[in-house]
C-alpha cells in the first residue's frame, strides 16, 4: 500500500509535491500496478532515475492514463527495487519520480563480437566489472552454438525459473 505526504503547498494550478511512502519494499512494477489498479482516475508519467543523478536525468519514462500504460516497462526495470519516490500533481494528473538504488549496475561500454560473417553480438560492460549479453544477442549466440529451438527455450525457461 502507498500513501502520500504533501511536502509543500499547492500552486495556483492546484498541483503539489508529495513524498510517496510504502508499507513495505516495492519494485517499480509493483508501484505501477498499484497506481494502475487503485488510482484509475489518474494520468501522468512514471520517471525513473538512479540515486545521485540529476533530478531530470531519468533513464526510463512511461506514460499512463486511467488505469492503462501507454507503452511498456521492460522486465529488468519493473523488477528494480525502489529507494524512494516523489510525486507531483493534482486534479487527477500525477507524475511519479522514482529513484532506484545506486547498487544497480550501469552499462559503461558496449562492444561487438563477430562469431561468423553473418553473426555479430553485443557485449555490454557494467560498472561492477560484469559483462552481459542482451537477450536478443544471446539467442543469436545459442543458435550459432548449434542449440535447437527446444534447447534454447529450455535454457531460457530454466534461467527464468532460477531468477524467481
Amino acid at each position: 500500500m502507498i500513501h502520500f505526504i504533501q511536502t509543500h503547498a499547492a500552486g495556483g494550478d492546484a498541483c503539489a509535491p508529495y513524498d510517496v511512502k510504502f508499507d513495505r519494499p516495492y519494485t517499480i512494477g509493483e508501484l505501477v500496478n498499484e497506481v494502475l489498479n487503485n488510482r484509475r482516475n489518474e494520468w501522468g508519467e512514471f520517471r525513473v532515475r538512479y540515486e545521485g543523478d540529476k533530478w531530470l536525468d531519468s533513464f526510463f519514462n512511461v506514460e499512463y492514463k486511467y488505469g492503462k500504460l501507454i507503452g511498456k516497462i521492460p522486465e529488468n526495470i519493473a523488477n528494480m527495487p525502489i529507494e524512494k519516490t516523489h510525486s507531483y500533481g493534482g486534479w487527477s494528473s500525477m507524475t511519479y519520480y522514482i529513484i532506484v538504488k545506486k547498487d544497480i549496475p550501469k552499462i559503461i561500454s558496449k562492444g561487438k563480437i563477430t562469431l561468423d560473417e553473418n553473426t555479430e553480438i553485443t557485449v555490454c560492460v557494467l560498472d561492477n566489472g560484469q559483462r552481459i549479453i542482451p537477450e536478443e544477442d544471446m539467442l543469436k549466440a545459442l543458435k550459432f552454438l548449434g542449440l535447437s529451438e527446444a534447447d534454447i527455450k529450455n535454457v531460457l525457461h530454466t534461467q527464468a525459473n532460477k531468477e524467481r
